[in-house]
This record gives C-alpha cells, sequence and structure tokens, in this order.
C-alpha cells in the first residue's frame, strides 16, 4: 500500500508546534555541535532530565574543541548520572576526530557526519535537518507512533516495511516545509499528544487521523507479539543432615 503525505497534514503540524512547542536551551540552534550534544543526550533520556545535564556541559565545554582538548575521565565525570556512558565515550572520541582528522570543520553534509564515530544514521539525520535545514527524515519512537495512527499503517513497528514506509512519509513531509521544524514537530507532537495514551482532541491532525476515524486507536501502532518466556522444569533435593 502506498501513503501519501499531503500539504494540509504538514501545514496544520507546523502552526500547531510554533504554538505549542516546548522551550529548551537547544531550540533554535544551527550549531551543529549543539545540536549533536543534545540529541546524544536524548537518547534514552527524558528531556526534563537532559536540560540541567546540557545546561551544566556547555557551561564547560562551550567549543567543539574544548571536549577534544580535556581527558576522558573528566567527560565522564560531567556525564555522572546521565547513564549509558558509551555515549560521552563516542562524543570525545568523535570531537577527537574533528578536531584531529578534519581539522576542526564539522562536516556540512550527511555522508561526512556519519564517518564521524560514534554518529549513525538516526544522529547523522537530526545534526543534517536541524543544523543545516536539509531535508531528511528523523525518525524516533515518537514520530513512528504519530504515522502509525495517522495512516493507520499495519506492518509490524519492528518490520523493515513499517520503519521503510514511515521514512518515506517523513521525507514526504519535508516538502512543505522548513525540514528543521517539520522534522522537530513530528518529534514534538509524539512527545506531547500523540503518546502512548493520546490527547486526541488536542491534536491539530484529528481530522485527518485514520486511527481516529475508524475508532482504532488502541489497536496502533502494531506491536509484534511477545516471545513467550520458556518453562523449565526442574527438582532439588534435600537431604536431612
Amino acid at each position: 500500500m502506498t501513503y501519501k503525505m499531503t500539504p494540509d497534514i504538514v501545514h496544520a503540524l507546523v502552526e500547531w508546534f510554533h504554538h505549542n512547542k516546548r522551550v529548551m536551551p537547544w531550540r533554535g540552534e544551527t550549531d551543529p555541535y549543539k545540536i549533536w550534544v543534545s540529541e546524544i543526550m536524548l537518547q534514552q533520556t527524558q528531556v526534563s532530565t537532559v536540560i540541567p545535564y546540557y545546561e551544566r556541559w556547555m557551561d564547560a565545554f562551550p567549543k567543539l574543541s574544548h571536549v577534544a582538548e580535556t581527558s576522558l575521565q573528566d567527560i565522564l565525570k560531567m556525564w555522572e548520572g546521565l547513564g549509558y556512558y558509551t555515549r560521552a565515550r563516542n562524543l570525545y572520541r568523535g570531537a577527537v576526530y574533528i578536531i584531529n582528522v578534519l581539522n576542526g570543520k564539522f562536516p556540512g553534509t550527511r555522508e561526512g557526519l556519519m564517518k564521524i564515530p560514534g554518529i549513525g544514521p538516526y544522529t547523522s539525520a537530526a545534526i543534517a535537518s536541524i543544523a543545516y535545514n536539509q531535508p531528511y527524515g528523523v525518525v524516533d519512537g515518537n514520530v513512528s507512533r504519530v504515522m502509525a495512527r495517522l495512516y493507520r499503517i499495519g506492518e509490524v513497528t519492528s518490520s523493515a516495511r513499517f520503519k521503510e514506509t514511515v521514512t518515506d512519509l517523513v521525507n514526504q513531509s519535508l516538502t512543505w516545509g522548513a525540514p528543521r521544524w517539520v522534522n522537530q514537530a513530528w518529534m514534538e507532537l509524539g512527545a506531547l499528544v500523540c503518546t502512548p495514551r493520546p490527547s486526541c482532541s488536542a491534536c491539530p491532525l484529528e481530522s485527518f487521523c485514520e486511527v481516529r476515524q475508524h475508532l482504532c486507536v488502541e489497536n496502533y501502532p502494531v506491536r509484534p507479539n511477545r516471545k513467550k518466556s520458556p518453562v523449565r522444569e526442574g527438582a532439588i533435593f534435600l537431604f536431612p543432615f
């Protein structure tokens, strides 16, 4: 099945976003370094938790060169309490790579960004889109949930087909707005309105939403079946002394 994004959907989304977006210290930034740090910190971590860490980080390391010039131990100390320390190590490795290999110049293309240690498809798309306004769709769990409901996508969320469909829809949407804002708008809608327990009456896309029209919101997105936990039997023998 082919799904088609429309300009009406995107315009309604972006208008809602500009009136309802949360205030964040990295919101509106176009510095690729700052976007990179915020995206890495936000992986598997709530915004409210990230904000004070981000602000402390930028106070200590306002420029990319400051990260590369310090020690890994100092980086890990600054990260302490945020968890998933591989993220901090990758930030450090990436900063050293940019300073030493790229002469301190942040790549201006997604292909260049992908060569930096620790930057993969998602983060490279986010930096290219938000920092450079390039048309790359940024797809996270929030965006996937929104698209699954908006278009009543029947594929299981873990399938390659589902991921390709969602990415294609987001990429289509970038045609009718600034990529940096459209991408952020999709993520914000999923974070604030189209949550696991959605507030459909507050959604700017309610009139376009397929699952809302078919009264089956609770059935989407389609999750993979959970594997049954194996049952193992055993015996214990107790010998009296």
